[in-house]
């Protein structure tokens, strides 16, 4: 090409417009972009070739039922930044797109809007109204794997909400919720859940059973002041449990039941005492009685005066 060029002594400006009318762009990276538009509807005549489909930051307020179907190769949807409302996209239809992910961030939703699509995988609500979850809500995304309904104003989930998908991540922070949810329903496939700056005060003995696969838990920056035995419900599972800014005072684990904790953040709650409860070995002079795999216990910002490693039924 170099060789080529040279010998055409073209000027420079015109050897950049060749290069660049000769350039192929990967049709697996092509997205239209019409961000930042004030469009209040959506565009006529999108290329039906596009991957990748980039509406927002507009003022666009409905969209029109099969307003994407004949974009067959689409896989992307942005839409965040604009002034949607559920009502006006009630019967909002994917047919006949390879959509699997959709963003609809920072609209005036107050309820997950209804969707059927067989495709959808990534599902991002960051920064709405949404006040609860009712049962199903979401029964039309088989292949659901990560929702993002952080910063909304969820009090409420329903015990069967997440039903009938297949969830391996839930982002619920800054939100209203007052309590663990119910979400044995899903327990075959969540992996990780993130409920920091919520409301919650205590975790119940029933909260996270039958999670068999819950390894990534966030719960920092609530209002906990009494936790009971998560050992028994997560040990098998969890790795990654962040409880920092709380109000815990007292902790009592089985700490051998953590079987695959990497990490444990404590920082910054009020915590006195931790032991361990009907230990099954007890721990030498310098050892940490519990999971060979811990890495970090980070317990800065505490009041502790007492370290009991001895099991009392040991």
């Amino acid at each position: 090409m170099a060789n080529l060029v040279a010998g055409l002594h073209l000027p420079k400006a015109q050897i950049v417009l060749i290069l660049i009318t000769n350039a192929v762009i990967p049709s697996q990276a092509y997205e239209y972009n019409q961000s930042y538009l004030a469009l209040r509807d959506i565009p006529q005549n999108i290329p039906q070739d596009v991957r990748g489909l980039n509406l927002a930051h507009n003022r666009i307020h409905a969209l029109p039922n099969e307003a994407f179907g004949q974009l067959q190769q689409l896989e992307v949807l942005k839409l965040a930044h604009n002034v949607l409302t559920e009502g006006k996209i009630h019967e909002f239809s994917l047919r006949g797109t390879m959509v699997s992910s959709l963003h609809l961030e920072n609209n005036r939703l107050s309820a997950i809007p209804r969707i059927s699509h067989d495709l959808i995988t990534n599902l991002y609500l960051k920064h709405n109204s949404i006040s609860e979850i009712g049962n199903n809500a979401l029964s039309g995304l088989p292949k659901l794997a990560i929702i993002r309904i952080d910063r909304n104003r969820i009090s409420s989930i329903a015990d069967q909400a997440f039903c009938g998908t297949n969830l391996n991540t839930i982002w619920l922070n800054d939100n209203n919720l007052t309590e663990v949810p119910d979400l044995s329903c899903i327990g075959g496939s969540l992996a990780s859940l993130y409920m920091a700056s919520n409301h919650i005060c205590v975790i119940r003995s029933s909260d996270f059973r039958q999670l068999q696969r819950l390894s990534v838990l966030h719960i920092q920056d609530n209002c906990l002041h009494e936790m009971a035995r998560i050992d028994v419900n997560l040990g098998h599972s969890i790795e990654f449990l962040m409880i920092q800014n709380n109000s815990l005072r007292v902790l009592a684990f089985d700490w051998s039941l953590f079987r695959h904790l990497q990490t444990m953040n404590l920082t910054d709650n009020q915590i006195h005492t931790m032991h361990t409860v009907n230990a099954t070995t007890v721990a030498g002079a310098g050892q940490f009685p519990g999971s060979s795999a811990l890495k970090e216990l980070l317990l800065p910002g505490n009041n502790l005066t007492c370290f009991h490693w001895v099991g009392v039924n040991s």
